[in-house]
């Protein structure tokens, strides 16, 4: 480890990570809270670039380019992992390494020990080379907030039209990840013609489907739509 924080209350400010080796992590903060990273540059490195075991803690306006670039096992910008609790990971820049595989993800939230309640908005996430898993991972509680990352689509709005002649519509909605059932609000904008009711069905990684219990005829049924996790 480059640094390592048991203390708490740090302020690591405007300082460079360069590479490293034997998969060594930049910065672990590991069972402490309220430590701020800020204006930093982590580059290439070998392991994560800042591995959070803790809670608290602000990751804010650092620059994050080819996490575990130089490392054998694929790393991540920033990992959340042990019980974390009210970090703040936000206006941040991240970039994958070109070499595909080497990152393993720009920003991982993992459930070990129950972690969640943390805030992960308004980074950008550049894609050069593929991620080993997935740009952004969360398998945190559904407390963790996680919007208006550029590269990482959360919410979107659109119209759908069920046409004469059928009964049902299959939306685009655009997401990175699939959404729950619950995360889909839709509203009828006309008199949907000849139908009665309609529902959604058939949620998945990049559509969902608009149902109508009977063809609406000429009338059409048309619909507004939003999704946001």
């Amino acid at each position: 480890v480059m640094f390592y924080d048991q203390a708490g209350l740090q302020h690591v400010v405007a300082s460079n990570f360069v590479a490293g080796a034997n998969d060594s992590i930049a910065i672990r903060i590991q069972n402490t809270k309220d430590t701020k990273v800020v204006g930093c540059t982590f580059d290439g490195t070998a392991g994560d670039s800042v591995f959070i075991a803790g809670n608290q803690c602000l990751i804010v306006g650092n620059v994050f380019t080819s996490p575990g670039d130089n490392g054998s096992v694929a790393s991540s910008g920033v990992h959340l992992e042990f019980n974390t609790h009210y970090n703040v990971v936000s206006g941040n820049l991240f970039e994958t390494a070109i070499t595909a595989s080497k990152t393993r993800s720009l920003i991982r939230e993992e459930a070990t020990g129950g972690s969640g309640d943390n805030l992960i908005t308004d980074n950008a996430l550049v894609q050069n080379g593929a991620p080993s898993v997935a740009l952004l991972e969360s398998a945190g509680a559904a407390t963790t907030i996680i919007r208006d990352n550029v590269g990482w689509k959360t919410d979107s709005i659109g119209d759908a039209t069920v046409a004469n002649g059928t009964t049902s519509i299959a939306v685009n909605h655009g997401l990175s990840v699939t959404p729950a059932l619950a995360n889909i609000a839709v509203t009828a904008t006309n008199s949907m013609g000849l139908a009665t009711k309609f529902w959604i069905s058939g949620v998945g990684a990049t559509q969902f489907t608009i149902n109508t219990d009977l063809d609406p005829g000429v009338a059409t049924a048309t619909f507004s739509w939003s999704v946001r996790l």
